[in-house]
């Protein structure tokens, strides 16, 4: 088993060689206290599951923990945290242990579960990897082949269903939905037709089941037909995540850190200094808000002091008053 110091640098390593950019946030500042480690965007991964083998670097976000306690239990709050931001970002959120098997994952609530080995495989898609849901393992088909192949009348449908023990119509819907089916029925088709007819379960399937999972997360929705939606969380750098899904564009994130119930300068500094990194990895602006003008000036003197002055171009900053999200959600 690795020890939590070499599991979290091996997760941090395999995010770096395969993204664009890779957030470690480092607060609070214990470890035990936070929802999310790692956040990672523009990751490599295959394009889809109908092209196993085309690895393109798309807008795929990742959101991660590093559970280094013994166990792969996963808290409300830390779930509904990575949930949330996953959700607000438009990625998937999971949990790394390497109390589990290799190359499963496993969907747990609103999030998923693998080791190490498993995400490096998931993000290059080097070994085949089937997910545990419902208490059964899936695999998914390459539905590409198989359509190909009956579309050029080198198997018929009826053949294909046969062998997976499935009606014409569960296959047809297989073919159109997810394409996950059970191992049992995937190692009959590789048995009496081709090990090609099954591929791994990917990225992308993982997001798909991700949104098809329940309504939105938000913690309040408003705008244009819903279309703006607002994600609180409890236990990591920012308070509040603001997302704007128009139908033809989709906003940047925006970001909040409310400055309420912050123990010491250390902490303010910790939860400023992480929050503006993920502002900047997308390209957004961090809004600090506080209550009085008293702890505005506070904080901007502390990012003086840390960074020589204030990153106008990636903070803003205004009272609780001013604030719209904080006066309906408090």
């Amino acid at each position: 088993m690795s020890s939590p110091s070499l599991l979290v640098r091996r997760v941090r390593e395999v995010l770096r060689e395969n993204s664009e950019e890779v957030v470690e946030l480092e607060y609070p500042l214990s470890s035990r206290e936070r929802s999310i480690d790692f956040v990672a965007t523009g990751v490599v991964a295959s394009s889809e599951r109908r092209h196993p083998h085309v690895h393109t670097r798309e807008e795929s976000q990742i959101v991660i923990r590093v559970s280094t306690l013994r166990g792969y239990s996963v808290s409300s709050s830390t779930e509904e945290d990575l949930a949330k931001f996953a959700e607000a970002v438009d990625g998937i959120p999971f949990v790394v242990s390497n109390e589990l098997y290799d190359n499963i994952v496993y969907e747990r609530g609103h999030v998923f579960l693998g080791n190490e080995r498993t995400l490096e495989n998931l993000i290059r898609s080097r070994e085949l990897i089937a997910i545990y849901r419902r208490n059964e393992l899936y695999v998914a088909l390459n539905t590409q082949l198989i359509e190909r192949e009956i579309s050029r009348g080198d198997i018929r449908i009826s053949e294909v269903s046969e062998i997976l023990g499935v009606s014409r119509k569960s296959l047809e819907n297989y073919l159109k939905g997810l394409g996950l089916i059970p191992i049992e029925k995937a190692e009959r088709l590789v048995t009496e037709y081709s090990a090609d007819a099954v591929v791994s379960v990917s990225y992308n399937i993982l997001k798909e089941i991700f949104k098809r999972k329940s309504a939105s997360r938000a913690d309040m929705v408003g705008g244009r037909e819903g279309g703006l939606r607002v994600y609180r969380l409890s236990k990591t750098t920012v308070d509040y995540v603001v997302r704007e899904f128009r139908p033809s564009e989709v906003s940047p994130p925006r970001f909040y850190v409310e400055l309420r119930g912050i123990p010491s300068l250390k902490e303010l500094r910790a939860k400023l200094l992480n929050a503006i990194k993920l502002a900047k990895v997308y390209g957004t602006v961090l809004n600090v808000v506080a209550s009085s003008a008293g702890d505005l000036e506070t904080v901007k003197e502390e990012l003086r002091r840390e960074l020589g002055e204030v990153p106008q171009k990636h903070v803003s900053f205004s009272l609780t008053a001013q604030e719209p999200v904080f006066q309906r959600s408090s």
